[in-house]
């Protein structure tokens, strides 16, 4: 394998690193190959998507949107977890405070009055899965914010679509809302950050 080609690999592998919000390795990574000499191309994030990235970014994100609408919550944060930079989730109290609502409006989806897909095993492993989500975060700040902070009460409340203070929550105007979020949430990940050419080549 020719110097060239070993450059370009490592080039695609710094870059799905960095995208994928593996940061501590990224940086020893790079401090290895400035220490071998070698010639790095600077990270494409922040350029704008060519043509057919961003038709593979809409796909991306309207497979999402019908996960979200479906409430299929494995396959959404499948591909979250695949697409979205934690890095970046992390980093921003913002959208890490729109990941803890995904997580909430998935742990309803099968207790909504209006639904009739009815599905307690799912209903039980979504909430299950809430539960699970709210200890990874505990004390952080979004969990003492006034938006998420009443949502800690969810898994323990016995018929919350029937709670006072989950009227909001059960509304049929609140999921509207976070889809809408969400929706210019994946326009602009996806208008920012290009795919990483490793992930490319193995989905070519």
């Amino acid at each position: 394998m020719s110097q060239s080609i070993d450059f370009r690999i490592n080039d695609f592998v710094t870059e799905y690193l960095d995208y994928k919000g593996f940061n501590d390795t990224v940086g020893i990574f790079l401090k290895e190959r400035k220490t071998r000499q070698e010639p790095i191309q600077q990270l494409t994030n922040g350029n704008h998507l060519q043509d057919t990235d961003h038709e593979k970014c809409q796909i991306i994100k309207n497979e999402m949107l019908k996960y979200f609408d479906d409430g299929n919550r494995e396959e959404f944060f499948r591909l979250w977890l695949k697409h979205i930079p934690a890095n970046i989730i992390d980093s921003d109290p913002s959208l890490k405070s729109l990941e803890f609502l995904l997580y909430a409006h998935f742990s309803i989806y099968y207790l909504r009055p209006n639904n009739r897909n009815k599905n307690e095993q799912a209903a039980k492993e979504n909430m299950q899965e809430f539960k699970t989500y709210m200890e990874s975060i505990k004390g952080q700040a979004i969990s003492q914010t006034s938006e998420i902070l009443p949502l800690f009460a969810l898994p323990f409340v016995t018929s919350p679509d029937k709670h006072a203070s989950f009227q909001e929550l059960f509304s049929n105007e609140w999921p509207v809302q976070i889809r809408k979020k969400v929706s210019n949430f994946f326009d602009w990940i996806f208008s920012n950050r290009p795919l990483p050419r490793l992930v490319e080549l193995l989905e070519n």
